[in-house]
């Protein structure tokens, strides 16, 4: 089983070098991972808490606002088991990234319509804190597939979990997605902060009306940024007045 076709835009193929299959884009290879991701939040206290602590929170993948992600019925069942594993998802924790900040959609959704903020991460340093006791556990970055039709797959197919984990309709698209798909112990909730290290960060956008409207949370952003990330620069993103598209202003450090 070296290779399987999932439909005419993306195939699992086995690859020796990796020992695993990997997905293909147009008969591609898909890069195990983008120059850089965006993560978005809202100004939520758990989201400023993760900025200044820094780490990724893995949300229950059972939770997530498109009821056919990461839904069960994506696959079929041949046994009560996945991949080796129990027929659920309880033990997974995801969190998700986009290649692109310039999408007004994706501000409106996932910043609180500009109250909130992104975080560009440089890839190459995007690694996670694991601590020793972590070593047998299954961590993974992929990239989210968009279907019209989604295919029959089975649970005893080698790459079914991670297929039921990245699936989405291809109304979501325009997303251009990744996820961080780490194991958990779910009796620890704990165990869903995911440390990152701070040489990932890249920059910060904050949406022009977190500014307008709550001067005081986008001051503490701002100082927690700035002394976390004293070299790292600071947009502010707003509509243009004048043209259909967005602006990223730099507000930090300025160049003179």
């Amino acid at each position: 089983m070296n290779e399987i076709i999932l439909n005419h835009k993306y195939k699992y193929r086995f690859i020796d070098s990796l020992g695993r299959m990997l997905i293909h884009i147009y008969d591609k290879p898909c890069p195990l991972k983008p120059a850089k991701l965006f993560k978005f939040y809202n100004a939520s206290l758990n989201n400023i808490a993760s900025l200044h602590e820094g780490y990724f929170w893995l949300s229950k993948p059972q939770d997530f606002n498109d009821p056919f992600d990461c839904n069960l019925n994506l696959i079929t069942h041949e046994n009560l088991e996945i991949d080796g594993k129990p027929n659920s998802i309880e033990d997974i924790g995801i969190t998700c990234f986009t290649e692109i900040n310039d999408e007004w959609l994706m501000w409106a959704h996932y910043t609180n319509n500009y109250r909130g903020y992104s975080i560009e991460f440089n890839t190459e340093n995007l690694r996670v804190r694991m601590d020793q006791d972590n070593n047998n556990r299954h961590y993974s970055l992929n990239p989210v597939m968009y279907f019209n039709e989604f295919p029959e797959v089975k649970n005893t197919q080698p790459f079914a979990m991670e297929y039921l984990l990245t699936a989405k309709n291809i109304r979501w698209e325009y997303e251009k997605e990744w996820r961080i798909m780490y194991s958990i112990d779910t009796d620890n909730k704990y165990d869903r902060i995911l440390f990152y290290e701070p040489i990932a960060v890249k920059a910060l956008y904050i949406g022009y009306r977190l500014l307008d409207e709550q001067e005081s949370v986008f001051n503490l952003i701002e100082s927690i940024f700035t002394s976390k990330y004293p070299d790292k620069p600071i947009y502010i993103v707003y509509p243009d007045p004048k043209k259909l598209e967005m602006v990223f202003y730099k507000r930090y450090p300025l160049d003179f």
